[in-house]
């Protein structure tokens, strides 16, 4: 018997690390499929960008796609973490890319009514008798430039908000209440809204998933919303902004385990 438990146990680790030794793996066909830094710092002026997985893969992505007056730029919540996570964040990003590049489309509004379409049709969701309900939550911008100083923006949310600093007033602008393949929708198509508006140079702006206001503390209470929203609506540099929420996470979560996804993305145009 002592000889059967230890066999069983080896074969335990082995089937493990084979296991790990996938993900792994996963994760890196995952990071390839994300923007790499050096593209984010040759089109955008000023950034800073926050991205932690809560298993080696992660649920959460962003996404980015230089266009010729601008860019595209989104952060998006998958449902779930880990392994299932990252292979709806995988294809929300293939058909982003579609979208643009096959579609030829640049209307935010659009490009997420095409996203949610897709993925319907990519989960089989429209089956009456499909019980998938993965899916994703979503915050894209556009960025247009002009030959004047004014900056173009163009906002659409799929459950996530934009929120918008200039000088030292925070703002906040609301997507719309459906997610991407959500179950309000499964019968009948979605026209994302598009929220259209000019930036004075300086303003900053923050697309995040849910990960850090929902993390739980030890004192047993979620990050929150409110206390998010005070830590960018203070107008510094984007270096102390990273610093101060990196902190502001890591004394939050204290010896609790992390809950989700974490992803926070600043730029300043």
């Amino acid at each position: 018997q002592q000889k059967q438990l230890e066999e069983t146990h080896y074969e335990l680790i082995e089937k493990n690390e084979e296991v790990l030794a996938s993900i792994r793996y996963a994760q890196t066909i995952q990071s390839a499929m994300l923007p790499s830094f050096k593209s984010l710092q040759e089109n955008i002026k000023n950034f800073f960008l926050i991205f932690k997985p809560k298993d080696i893969v992660s649920g959460d992505f962003y996404w980015f796609k230089k266009l010729d007056d601008g860019f595209l730029l989104a952060v998006a919540d998958c449902t779930g973490h880990g392994v299932p996570g990252s292979m709806i964040s995988m294809m929300g990003s293939s058909i982003l890319d579609e979208a643009v590049l096959s579609q030829g489309l640049r209307d935010t509004g659009r490009i997420l009514t095409y996203l949610n379409s897709k993925m319907i049709e990519g989960l089989n969701k429209r089956d009456s008798s499909s019980e998938n309900r993965d899916g994703m939550d979503i915050c894209l911008i556009r960025i247009i430039y002009s030959d004047t100083s004014e900056v173009g923006l163009q906002f659409s949310g799929a459950k996530r908000p934009l929120y918008l600093l200039n000088d030292s007033e925070l703002n906040t602008i609301r997507g719309d209440r459906n997610s991407i393949a959500g179950e309000k929708h499964l019968d009948t198509d979605f026209d994302f809204s598009t929220n259209k508006s000019l930036l004075k140079a300086g303003s900053k702006l923050f697309l995040t998933s849910d990960g850090f206001v929902d993390q739980m503390g030890e004192e047993g209470k979620k990050y929150g919303t409110k206390r998010l929203k005070q830590l960018l609506g203070v107008n510094r540099s984007f270096d102390n902004i990273q610093e101060e929420l990196e902190a502001e996470f890591t004394s939050h979560i204290g010896l609790e385990d992390q809950r989700d996804d974490v992803t926070i993305l600043g730029i300043e145009v």
